[in-house]
């Protein structure tokens, strides 16, 4: 898909000025932003980590009723 994003002059800017320091990589404006955007979503996202870890909705008891020995 594509599509047309504005961004302001200076955004636009820095982002040219970080690309230019990485120099070798040969990351384009359009490679960036998608990192930038797949980077944001995952912050947002965190439900395959809390399964992951085994955080639970409920539980049969409360942590302060000694819950680990159930």
């Amino acid at each position: 898909m594509r599509a047309t994003i504005y961004l302001p002059d200076e955004l636009a800017q820095r982002i040219q000025e970080k690309l230019d320091q990485e120099g070798q990589s040969k990351e384009n404006l359009s490679q960036f932003i998608q990192k930038a955007v797949e980077k944001e979503l995952a912050q947002k996202d965190v439900s395959h980590f809390l399964a992951f870890t085994g955080v639970v909705k409920s539980a049969p008891k409360h942590a302060d009723e000694e819950a680990e020995d159930f």
